[in-house]
């Protein structure tokens, strides 16, 4: 395994600034408090970031507090008049609490039993998708006639191109398997990401989405339990594909014939390593997913998304600061790093929590078959030291082994594709891609 070293920057990156522009020219003043405003621009442009507004923070956060505020209030509203015989109150803390125990019971984020539904509003995701840009890359084949792990790259702050290119089907749609499309691809792209000038008959693909270059690939994407745990919050999430990153997760959905598992690899330890212009991966040691694959014998497949940490701005902390420690405590606590960081909103440029409008390019590698194994591959049992990071027995040789493969395919799919020329904020970046361990 390589680990580049180049993290000064541009010194692998171009020497000049890419022609590409993010941002539209439109009407904007300066704020004395908080910096540039946007006043809006084309209806077009309002409409995208209306449909990022829905699936930022600005959504999932006020959501959640909303949730849990009616559940509770209901249910102890319905105890405190039940001697008085109120039948509404009864009634409403009736209904709540058969939905808390319909929610304990429910199998879904665990066996992706419930139909992605949401992902059929086409119009609304593509609009979401359209903000950033985003634009999905396809690479190489995914025969539906297996099953994959996809390891998506870098986590960034909450993974939007992740939610963008694999929970919907709204991304604009590249494909490079196929000479045909080369050509005609590559020498068109500078213009279709230009999101100064970009209008909607600049780039026009035959078809939109994962399942128009993936078909009949049933994909599910992996969020943190907690997300599930919010009354009526987690039907969003389960109506997006969205499953559990429990083991019982993988081994449920990879039990099933053309399913595909995306996971962020990264998680709450890379979102603290988010920096504009880097690629900071904590991937060393982390071979969950790969044990996974190997136990469903499912391939592997590699996803980098170029410009995903460049979508908002993060701040250093200091880890023996009274901030960086109860950073540290949060992710050791509730599995979920908190860094400082800053987007942006429907009105203000630099105060808010959505992303910037920078284009995200999110690449799909070629896939790695499983091993072969000597026995039943449920029976594959790796064992590797925590410690000292050494195989304990022979699975856990082949587990670090595939685990290997894996990070060379990933470094050879960021190399080859890192200056193309569609690939604007691959050229803009300040650092080479570094694998780290925590």
């Amino acid at each position: 395994m390589s680990t580049p070293t180049r993290d000064t920057p541009n010194e692998d990156g171009p020497k000049e600034e890419p022609k590409n522009r993010p941002l539209a020219q439109s009407v904007r003043y300066q704020s004395p408090v908080l910096g540039e405003v946007s006043l809006g621009g084309p209806w077009e442009r309002s409409y995208q970031k209306l449909a990022m507004f829905s699936c930022s923070l600005y959504f999932i956060m006020p959501t959640t507090a909303f949730a849990w505020a009616f559940t509770l209030y209901f249910i102890f509203d319905g105890i405190w008049q039940y001697q008085e015989l109120k039948t509404y109150q009864t009634i409403m803390a009736s209904l709540m609490a058969i939905y808390l125990t319909y929610v304990l019971l429910d199998k879904a984020p665990t066996n992706g039993s419930r139909t992605p539904y949401l992902r059929r509003f086409q119009d609304w995701w593509s609009h979401s998708c359209d903000y950033l840009p985003l634009l999905l890359v396809k690479t190489a084949d995914l025969p539906p006639d297996h099953n994959y792990v996809l390891g998506y790259h870098p986590h960034g702050i909450i993974s939007v191109g992740c939610f963008g290119a694999f929970a919907t089907d709204g991304a604009r749609v590249m494909d490079l398997s196929s000479s045909s499309n080369k050509d005609t691809s590559q020498d068109n792209n500078d213009d279709n990401l230009d999101d100064t000038n970009h209008k909607s008959d600049d780039f026009v693909p035959i078809q939109r989405g994962f399942s128009s270059l993936f078909p009949n690939l049933d994909r599910r994407v992996i969020t943190l339990p907690q997300n599930f745990s919010t009354p009526f919050l987690r039907e969003y999430f389960l109506a997006m594909g969205a499953c559990t990153s429990a083991r019982e997760t993988f081994r449920n959905i990879l039990a099933k014939p053309s399913t595909a598992v995306v996971v962020v690899v990264g998680g709450a330890a890379e979102s603290m390593h988010a920096k504009a212009g880097g690629l900071d991966l904590v991937l060393e040691t982390r071979r969950g997913f790969v044990r996974e694959a190997i136990m469903a014998n499912a391939s592997l497949a590699p996803v980098i998304a170029f410009g995903e940490n460049d979508l908002y701005k993060t701040y250093e902390t200091d880890t023996k600061s009274k901030l960086g420690r109860f950073q540290a405590f949060v992710k050791k606590n509730f599995g979920f790093a908190m860094p400082i960081f800053a987007g942006r909103s429907i009105v203000f440029l630099n105060f808010g929590v959505m992303p910037q409008r920078k284009p995200v390019i999110v690449v799909v590698g070629a896939p790695i078959p499983p091993p072969k194994l000597k026995g039943d591959c449920k029976n594959f049992a790796p064992k590797v030291d925590r410690k000292t990071d050494q195989a304990m027995n022979e699975d856990g040789e082949i587990l670090k082994k595939h685990h290997a493969t894996y990070i060379q395919a990933l470094e050879e799919l960021y190399n080859k594709y890192k200056n193309a020329s569609w690939n604007s904020p691959g050229q803009s970046r300040r650092a080479s891609m570094r694998i780290i361990k925590k």
